[in-house]
């Protein structure tokens, strides 16, 4: 999946939420973190969220305590 593709699931209008995060395309959909789309500290469904989860206080490990498992590969530019 590239940008342009993941930037239609950005949780609104009904649509789901997906991120990127080191490569692999994720749907947040579920996590009432991820309500409507947006998340904490600006970061929104439909993006690349890889350069916000070294910040984010719980870092990229989150994917393995929601049980998250990937849906795609995320092509980077």
């Amino acid at each position: 999946m590239n940008a342009k593709e993941l930037s239609r699931f950005n949780g609104k209008n009904g649509q789901k939420s997906y991120v990127a995060l080191n490569g692999y395309v994720y749907d947040v959909s579920g996590l009432k973190q991820w309500n409507g789309g947006k998340h904490y500290k600006g970061m929104v469904a439909g993006t690349d969220v890889t350069p916000y989860i070294s910040k984010s206080p719980h870092g990229a490990d989150i994917v393995n305590e929601e049980e998250l498992k990937p849906i795609a590969t995320y092509e980077q530019k």
